[in-house]
């Protein structure tokens, strides 16, 4: 958002985060917390098992690491994590203050020797559904005094070391109005691990959100974490949509770990009144240019300008995603698609989320088809860097690209 912002974000203040449908999924307290994990533990059926019986409802506290590049030794594992279970105080809450972290043991679960080192499953083509149901896993992640809601979507039955990717939100947005998109890679085989970084609309840090991240990483990889026994910490990938695409690029510039980025519709933004700051930084091209992962781009141009006179651009265009992929000179592979007609809330699963929603210009083409769409060139995208397939290429840039879509790429 530009400084002409001033109306706008007393607007956006009156208004709150939108929900979002999804794809059916299996809560696992209701569907499999009675189950015992076997002695051949053999992947995620098993997490999910461990999951529930030592880290549901569970507060897992990060060190503050803050945003600093981690070392070698924090690349491979991230920073110790403390597992604290602490009792709800009278409002049903959490007390964060008052109860010391207590140290427990969260057993780590190990995939069999003989199972396969499976990448990615075959399947008809990244448009489908996959082959696996998926688990959710809700947890919190501390780091200091901030806390970050965190669901994992866990594909079941998958053999093997998964692909993990760490999921942000637009501005004022919650996760679960991508649930859509998290549920479609998941079926497919990839971990996806949604986070809601702390962004009040008055004292936002996206550098704070950024470091938020990198903690609920630390977390994802921790060698005795319930997910550890199903991730492949040599494929770990970010994406997010408008505000949660420029603080993926921030965690993927800073943290080592990450190995490729999606990012949808991204604005490089500062504050709507007084512009960048210290915790609102420009980021392009200074930590898009050095950026040496594979990076994909997904969005649109209907939202370059106002809606009308009392509202600014929701993508303004010396802020969107074309500037990104303009300063992504670094990168092994990058590509730019724009979704024709489609606007900055049809990436949502319901881009009718209420007043927060009106405040960005409506495109032209059904909201389904641009959720189609960019589930398809997303699944496409970690398939191709993370599976090797390459056939994902005519997905991506080819014969199969999507209706609609144009790309560059280089």
């Amino acid at each position: 958002m530009t400084r002409r912002g001033t109306v706008f974000a007393l607007l956006v203040l009156a208004t709150q985060a939108c929900g979002g449908g999804s794809t059916p999924s299996i809560d696992v307290a209701e569907e499999v917390a009675a189950l015992d994990v076997p002695g051949d533990p053999g992947g995620f059926d098993d997490v999910v098992d461990a999951v529930l019986r030592d880290a549901q409802e569970a507060e897992l506290s990060a060190v503050d690491e803050g945003l600093d590049v981690p070392s070698d030794s924090q690349a491979e594992g991230g920073a110790d994590l403390v597992v604290e279970e602490l009792p709800p105080s009278d409002d049903g809450a959490p007390d964060l203050a008052s109860e010391p972290p207590v140290d427990r043991d969260v057993p780590a679960v190990e995939v069999a020797a003989e199972l396969p080192e499976e990448v990615i499953p075959a399947v008809v083509d990244p448009a489908a559904v996959g082959p696996y149901g998926v688990a959710n896993v809700s947890v919190n992640v501390r780091r200091g005094n901030r806390t970050t809601p965190v669901v994992a979507h866990v594909p079941i039955g998958a053999s093997g070391k998964r692909p993990l990717v760490l999921f942000l939100p637009g501005f004022q947005l919650k996760t679960d109005a991508y649930k859509g998109l998290a549920d479609r890679l998941a079926s497919q085989g990839i971990v996806v691990v949604r986070a809601d970084p702390p962004a009040s609309l008055l004292t936002v840090s996206h550098v704070e959100m950024a470091a938020d991240g990198v903690a609920v990483l630390d977390w994802a990889l921790s060698a005795d974490g319930p997910l550890a026994a199903g991730v492949d910490p040599s494929r770990i990938g970010v994406s997010g949509h408008s505000l949660g695409g420029k603080v993926a690029t921030m965690i993927a510039a800073r943290d080592a770990r990450v190995k490729a980025l999606f990012v949808i519709d991204p604005v490089n933004a500062g504050s709507p009144i007084t512009g960048y700051s210290a915790g609102l930084p420009d980021i392009v091209p200074d930590l898009v240019a050095p950026l040496a992962i594979p990076f994909g781009l997904a969005g649109e141009t209907t939202d370059v300008d106002g809606a009308n006179f009392a509202s600014p651009a929701c993508a303004p265009a010396d802020q969107n995603f074309q500037t990104f992929y303009d300063a992504a000179t670094a990168s092994p592979w990058v590509a730019e698609w724009t979704i024709v007609g489609a606007d900055h809330m049809d990436f949502l699963d319901d881009s009718n989320c209420g007043f927060v929603c009106t405040a960005c210009k409506a495109g032209s083409v059904d909201p389904i088809g641009v959720h189609l769409t960019l589930w398809t060139l997303e699944v496409a995208f970690f398939r191709l860097h993370f599976g090797g397939e390459g056939t994902m290429a005519d997905w991506l840039l080819g014969t199969t690209l999507p209706a609609g879509v144009t790309v560059r790429n280089r």
